[in-house]
């Protein structure tokens, strides 16, 4: 019996339908890479920009706490 192959668009899907059942995961960074897949919009300069984004977001939230 012969397994049928998934396209790269497939494996995609599924791995990030999939992201929030994998343990550790950040639940921002995961639904970050979930909008920009919806949005057709998952590219390496978006991504990158997207989460330097939630880092700058953290920092500064750990900044406002220290104060």
């Amino acid at each position: 019996m012969e397994k049928e192959l998934n396209s790269g668009k497939e494996v995609v899907k599924n791995f990030i339908s999939q992201m929030d059942d994998i343990p550790n995961v950040d639940k921002k960074t995961a639904e970050v890479i979930s909008s920009l897949h919806e949005q057709n919009k998952l590219t390496e300069k978006n991504l990158q920009n997207a989460l330097d984004n939630l880092l700058l977001e953290e920092l500064k939230k750990t900044q406002s706490e220290n104060e």
